[in-house]
């Protein structure tokens, strides 16, 4: 595997913001590797016809044509890092974009670039580990949420993570009860998660309500 001639601190580096050639070969990883906590994700969603919503960490863009799919009749937005990700996605999504139908820009999640009170739903998947600042992105999260709008997390648990070398650089591993408490002191509500414990790993999937 071409991934053996990495450092494993440029392993870890490349989960939080894919880079060059082989930033676009973990990205392909990471679609088949994420697949079941976008399907937790997308169970606790509740996706209607003209939601509109968000994607943090977008990666080559597969999981945004899967959001609009199911968001048919709304529109499906995504900010991410990575540049190199941005290409990938403006190359896959492009009849999507040309369509109106997504929109992606390079953003970090600490400062969102869409008003307050903008999306219907946001989903991120196994991004909170690579946040700079935790109580900042959550904030940000619930601003660009409608009131009433819900934002769902996937992420791995501390115990799988920590399995691996690369994850001690660039990772922050967290256990679901800080989650709960990072989310419920910037505001959100109704804060409630699946945990599942399978073939595909250990894994926590949180939805909470502005």
């Amino acid at each position: 595997m071409l991934f053996m001639f990495l450092s494993n601190r440029s392993v870890g580096g490349q989960f939080r913001e894919p880079t060059g050639f082989f930033g676009r070969l973990f990205a392909r990883r990471m679609n088949k590797r994420n697949k079941p906590l976008y399907q937790a994700a997308f169970r606790q969603m509740d996706i209607r016809p003209h939601d509109l919503i968000l994607e943090v960490g977008f990666g080559n863009g597969l999981s945004l044509q899967w959001l609009s799919g199911l968001a048919s009749g709304g529109k499906v937005f995504g900010i991410d890092i990575s540049l190199t990700m941005m290409k990938e996605a403006e190359r896959i999504c492009r009849s999507l974009i040309r369509a109106g139908k997504i929109e992606i820009l390079q953003a970090n999640s600490g400062s969102i670039p869409y008003p307050d009170d903008f999306f219907d739903k946001i989903c991120t998947i196994n991004t909170i580990y690579f946040w700079d600042d935790p109580d900042k992105t959550a904030n940000e999260l619930r601003r660009v949420l409608k009131p009433s709008g819900r934002v769902f997390l996937s992420f791995r648990s501390k115990s799988h993570l920590q399995k691996y070398k690369h994850t001690r650089y660039h990772f922050r591993f967290y256990e679901p009860e800080e989650v709960e408490k990072l989310l419920a002191r910037n505001g959100f509500r109704d804060i409630r998660y699946i945990e599942e414990n399978g073939k595909d790993g250990h894994f926590f999937s949180f939805a909470a309500l502005k």
